[in-house]
């Protein structure tokens, strides 16, 4: 195995690579991170996502959503939010502090036409989602384009954590043009 953790460039470089792995794999564990926000009601509100983009040049990520959802309605009252991954084959835990940014609406219509229908049929719950109901199944599923939403999360900083035989910990910041600071893990 490389030494890719004895590096400040390594580190945030196998960072991105998983990052890369998740969008492109959809059995890597990356692909399904925990973005927490904070809730309406104060409180913290985590859920797992499936990662759809991340490009390290612009230091951003990008998922779908469904725009009625709660996690939307948080991000535009705060729009802070905390991506989390463990990538147990790396021992690596990745730690983001992300701005979000949600789009909707007629600059997503092709990529509305792209999706597969399947995959359109998880954008226009009735009732809203996390609306209450009164038994397991009354809602109802209906392709909506005005559901369509996409979350595009600005990477404002990383917190690494690998915790193989030797522990090591970094942290980048946007600000410092993500210039590595090595921290006691």
């Amino acid at each position: 195995m490389s030494e890719w953790h004895q590096s400040l460039d390594g580190m945030l470089g196998e960072a991105w690579r998983l990052l890369a792995r998740g969008v492109a794999n959809s059995r890597a564990a990356s692909r399904s991170p925990s973005l927490a926000t904070t809730g309406l009601d104060g409180w913290p509100a985590s859920r797992i996502v499936t990662l759809r983009r991340a490009d390290r040049g612009e230091g951003t990520l990008e998922v779908l959503t469904d725009f009625y959802a709660a996690k939307t309605k948080e991000l535009q009252a705060d729009p802070r939010a905390a991506v989390l991954i463990w990538e147990p084959r790396m021992r690596l835990q990745i730690r983001l502090h992300c701005t979000a940014a949600i789009f909707t609406g007629p600059v997503l219509a092709n990529r509305w036409k792209r999706l597969p229908k399947a995959a359109q049929m998880n954008y226009g719950t009735t009732p809203a989602p996390g609306a209450p109901i009164g038994s397991a199944l009354a809602y109802e599923k209906s392709p909506n384009a005005g559901s369509f939403a996409v979350l595009s999360l600005r990477v404002e900083a990383m917190d690494l954590l690998y915790l193989g035989d030797e522990h090591c910990r970094a942290r980048y910041g946007r600000a410092g043009a993500w210039q590595g600071q090595w921290l006691c893990p």
